[in-house]
């Protein structure tokens, strides 16, 4: 019974099929964490260009170092009006005019702390909150540019154990409160896990980096160290949109991955064919024409044609060769074969006259009875033996 046979290239391909498959799922886990590391540095790279630019936002102020502090120190007392460019514009122009009207010789933005302290507590209070109100407008507009979840600074202290909101971007429609998600106002006040804790004191030793917070990753840039005080700014990322992106990364890694393997394995096979497959081919149909035709001449006519200098082309030479040493071969055993039949034919002859010769008929004297007699030729195999009579 024939066993069906398939072709080389149909094994090989199923190999290449098979080692893509494995490499595919090996390369799937391996750019998994490496598509984590990238986002996670490209999430802290931005995070640290938007921090820079809440720092520069802050430090726009000449009296920020003043400002800082008095809106910490007085965060229960301050009148202020947030999110003033979605829906409290008007109480804020109201503030402006009004310190513009008492001090028509200071610029707001440009108030420096040597003026502040000049003025009276009153108004440096008013200061305090159009400052603060026109910051948040700022850090409001880096948070829509940047689309970033939570954008906030905190103040803490040696221990990392908590965090005081100094002030957090919002987006139109947030709510501000101290529940969880909620924008968090001025002075509120929240405990913070390990990871987070971790994040601000690698941030203060000038290593700002990501922490798991629930839902959510923060990351943590140094702002500012005044008095015992810890100023950090923050921002927090939904853990959903950075796996989404490490999941959108590694299925694109992947992909061109195994695409690019699958382009390398087809140009393998086509080489294969051309320089392996093809070769074998004809020498295996040069081999049935000479079953067919027993012609060694053009056996070795055609597997020249065949010019590879791999084994290939050695196995189409050493048949050629073959070929011929078995047609002489077989003209030695058809020359040998006929004289053995010539020289049989000949010893048949010889043995037949020999044979006819012998008397065959006994006893040869039945009137006789004094002696018997019996004659018996057996011949040798090779030659016909000694020939005899009797008298």
């Amino acid at each position: 019974m024939n066993k069906k046979k398939s072709s080389i290239i149909a094994q090989v391909a199923k190999l290449f099929i098979i080692g893509t498959i494995v490499t595919g799922i090996l390369t799937y886990f391996s750019q998994r964490e490496l598509s984590d590391a990238s986002v996670r540095k490209q999430t802290e790279t931005v995070a640290g260009h938007i921090a820079d630019e809440v720092s520069i936002a802050v430090k726009e102020y000449p009296a920020n170092e003043w400002l800082v502090p008095y809106w910490k120190e007085h965060s229960r007392t301050l009148d202020i009006v947030y999110d003033a460019n979605y829906t409290s514009v008007e109480r804020l122009r109201a503030k402006c005019q009004v310190f513009e009207k008492r001090h028509p010789d200071l610029v707001i933005q440009y108030v420096t702390e040597a003026e502040l302290m000049k003025l009276p507590e009153e108004d440096q209070k008013l200061y305090a909150e159009i400052a603060y109100s026109l910051l948040i407008c700022r850090i409001n507009e880096i948070k829509a540019a940047y689309h970033v979840d939570y954008l906030f600074c905190v103040a803490t202290d040696d221990t990392y154990k908590s965090q005081f909101f100094l002030f957090s971007a919002a987006d139109p429609g947030d709510v501000r409160g101290t529940n969880y998600e909620e924008v968090y106002p001025l002075g509120a006040v929240v405990t913070v896990n390990k990871s987070q804790s971790d994040a601000m004191y690698n941030a203060r030793k000038s290593s700002a980096n990501l922490a798991d917070a629930g839902d959510y990753v923060d990351y943590y840039a140094m702002y500012d160290l005044i008095g015992d005080d810890i100023y950090l700014i923050g921002l927090t990322y939904n853990l959903s949109s950075l796996k989404a992106d490490i999941r959108a990364q590694t299925i694109y890694r992947t992909v061109s991955a195994v695409v690019l393997q699958m382009i390398l394995a087809l140009m393998t096979l086509l080489l294969i064919f051309l320089f392996v497959l093809r070769p074998l081919k004809e020498v295996q149909r040069i081999i049935r024409m000479y079953k067919e035709t027993k012609d060694s001449r053009q056996v070795k006519n055609s597997l020249n044609v065949i010019s590879s200098t791999n084994e290939i082309g050695q196995v189409a030479d050493d048949f050629g060769s073959l070929a011929e040493e078995m047609d002489d071969y077989m003209a030695r055993i058809s020359s040998i074969t006929a004289e053995k039949e010539r020289m049989s034919t000949e010893l048949a002859l010889a043995a037949r006259i020999q044979a006819d010769v012998l008397p065959g008929v006994f006893p040869p004297f039945p009137d006789r009875n004094e002696f018997d007699i019996f004659a018996l030729m057996n011949p040798a195999r090779e030659v016909g033996g000694d020939f005899y009579d009797f008298f």
